[in-house]
């Protein structure tokens, strides 16, 4: 059974009372009509028997409690799916229209493409408010950092100084290639191959982790977004978290979510 606690809420976003549904799985992201009367719920799981293994938008009306669930054929848990439904969901100001992000396993874009996607989004004010509020930029971030080409340039100047223009540039190119490359494979390959102990539709590779800092291990991330360590089971590896904790021991750094907190398990399984 996939049992969610469902909670009514006002236009005015006041708690009312909770109650009992039964809902498709892993429902990731809740949005409120402006009207207040429907929530409409993304469910990005593996998809139940009754949803036919295929994702889903659910649609609760708030007046009587009624929820309906919609399943998409694309969406199914096939190998031959390509597609998944992300974590935007949001209803049209005058409330006649949902709109729902989806994404590409396994589009060449996300591998090839992920400095532009992330740039893009970076540039998002409403993304960056909603995802980024506990990073605010300081005077280096203005003056520097938030302008690509001139951290970049700075970095190579940096490089053929130290190494020489010929090692310089080479260290530059190397540097580029593994960092663009291997933080878009997080995205690309962490959603395509590896194995899944946990209802979403990413994945864990631990060959992956070596060579990301832990990043690899994909599908604990998305079960524990906030927690600062990937690994949770036997024999999942994190490189990551030793850095993390030796300078948490320096003193140059404090974690919030050492331990994974992983979310409900109604809401995680299928």
């Amino acid at each position: 059974t996939n049992d969610t606690q469902l909670w009514q809420v006002s236009s005015g976003l006041n708690l009312l009372a909770g109650y009992l549904a039964r809902t498709n799985s892993f429902p990731a992201t809740i949005a409120l009509s402006p009207d207040g009367r429907y929530a409409a719920l993304l469910n990005q799981g593996y998809g139940t028997q009754e949803a036919g293994a295929r994702q889903s938008i659910g649609i609760l009306d708030l007046s009587n409690n009624q929820l309906r669930d919609f399943p998409d054929d694309r969406l199914s848990d096939d190998y031959s799916t390509r597609q998944s439904y992300f974590i935007g969901l949001a209803f049209s100001t005058d409330g006649k229209h949902l709109y729902a992000s989806m994404g590409s396993i396994t589009d060449p874009a996300v591998q090839l493409g992920n400095p532009v996607l992330y740039r893009r989004a970076a540039r998002d004010s409403v993304t960056v408010s909603r995802y980024a509020r506990d990073l605010p930029p300081d005077r280096l971030d203005r003056v520097l950092f938030d302008h690509a080409s001139i951290g970049l340039g700075m970095g190579i100047a940096a490089l053929c100084l130290v190494l020489g223009w010929r090692l310089g540039l080479m260290a530059a190119a190397v540097h580029a290639v593994s960092y663009l490359l291997l933080s878009a494979a997080v995205n690309a390959v962490g959603h395509r191959f590896g194995s899944q102990p946990r209802p979403i539709t990413s994945r864990n590779s631990q060959w992956l982790a070596w060579i990301t800092a832990g990043e690899g291990l994909h599908n604990n991330h998305h079960a524990a977004p906030t927690s600062a360590r990937f690994a949770m089971s036997r024999g999942e590896v994190d490189p990551g978290w030793w850095l993390v904790r030796v300078l948490q021991r320096s003193g140059r750094a404090s974690i919030r979510h050492g331990e994974p907190r992983l979310k409900p398990a109604g809401r995680a399984a299928a």
